[in-house]
């Protein structure tokens, strides 16, 4: 009996210390939502960083692909965006949305090398490129318009859940398709994927990182000024 008594008045006292803290203006959870594209390894760095102001705000990472990063944050799903810049930036006007730089990322036509479209010559023609399989990172939207990358029309599609297994499937030669530089330069330089110029030269995309105007908590605005000095750039392993 003694022992659990202790046990809940340990629990009370960091309940009482959590309500003062939030009080004081620290929130009391902080919702991240990371797209795929950049690696949960950044974001150790920056917990670690967090970590030394000793706030009381829960960090909790949810992962999602393309839009539905926007609509998470949109929805009110996450406080905090980082991502990539799409089309949903048009939303930053019409629904308050603070939208900052934080990087930029590349993309290159990737196939294994027993392929039938590794061997072929160089710049791989689009309608080439229509005939065969192109693996593909489904987006999370919900109520979104899903947006597609880097397919063309007619292709065959496999669609799978993350940038992880899309690189994986590549591997494996069921398809082909434009990939991050940062996430394969391993399996390039042993010669397990092949790199491929196209018609369409190798793809930039913006990285940001963005949250709702109006009310901002401690973390949060801790978190916006410490990203506010970080730039990815996710063209090579960092």
């Amino acid at each position: 009996l003694l022992d659990e008594g202790r046990k809940l008045l340990e629990s009370s006292e960091a309940l009482t210390k959590r309500v003062k803290a939030v009080a004081s203006g620290w929130e009391a959870e902080l919702r991240i939502v990371l797209d795929s594209i950049v690696p949960f390894e950044h974001a150790i760095e920056w917990i670690k960083a967090f970590d030394t102001l000793n706030s009381p705000t829960r960090l909790r990472f949810s992962s999602e692909v393309l839009s539905g990063t926007w609509e998470a944050l949109y929805s009110g799903r996450a406080d905090l965006l980082i991502g990539s810049r799409l089309d949903q930036n048009q939303f930053a006007s019409a629904t308050g949305l603070h939208v900052q730089s934080l990087g930029r990322s590349m993309f290159v036509f990737a196939v294994a090398p027993t392929h039938p479209l590794a061997n072929l010559p160089e710049p791989l023609q689009i309608d080439t490129i229509r005939q065969h399989r192109a693996v593909a990172v489904g987006d999370t939207s919900r109520n979104f318009k899903p947006l597609t990358f880097g397919l063309q029309t007619g292709q065959a599609v496999l669609t799978v859940p993350s940038l992880q297994a899309k690189v994986k499937a590549q591997l494996a030669n069921l398809g082909c398709g434009w990939l991050p530089c940062n996430l394969i330069e391993r399996e390039v330089a042993e010669g397990q994927l092949v790199i491929k110029e196209t018609e369409e030269p190798p793809r930039q995309n913006g990285l940001c990182f963005a949250w709702q105007r109006g009310n901002q908590g401690k973390a949060l605005t801790w978190w916006t000024q410490h990203l506010s000095q970080v730039q990815l750039d996710l063209q090579a392993n960092n």
